[in-house]
């Protein structure tokens, strides 16, 4: 029994350490801005600042909506990264795959209208970038 117990507070210490040291390793992508195009005319202006995602649809279906938004954001690669983010006022569920060495975007968003659920997944072109990274 007590080795039991010994192995049980192993793992989970070896488990909690690992999870913080994610917490410690969240990339830190401040000071980049954006701009980027989907086919349907929709076109975005990003930026990472304080912690923060600032955007507003310049262009297209959306045009005029803006907005300030925490996110969550996973790296998945050199320059590739995985951000998610709920926008209240809108009730949108937002998730974007950034390939800023390709200049691509990918998003995806699950969208409620009236009492109404819409899906979208659509590719974006990033036309103008000024990406930063920086260390923690």
């Amino acid at each position: 029994m007590n080795k039991f117990i010994l192995i049980l507070f192993i793992t989970f210490c070896t488990i909690s350490q690992s999870y913080s040291q994610k917490e410690n390793n969240t990339p830190n992508i401040n000071g980049t801005n954006m701009i980027y195009e989907y086919d349907n005319g929709g076109k975005v202006k990003g930026e990472f600042k304080d912690d923060s995602y600032y955007f507003e649809w310049t262009d297209g279906p959306y045009k005029g909506i803006k907005g300030k938004v925490n996110y969550k954001i996973i790296k998945v690669s050199r320059k590739r990264f995985v951000i998610s983010f709920l926008v209240k006022e809108h009730a949108s569920l937002v998730t974007l795959y950034i390939d800023f060495k390709k200049k691509k975007l990918y998003g995806s968003a699950f969208i409620e209208k009236k009492e109404k659920y819409f899906q979208s997944l659509e590719e974006a072109k990033i036309t103008d970038l000024n990406f930063k990274e920086h260390k923690k």
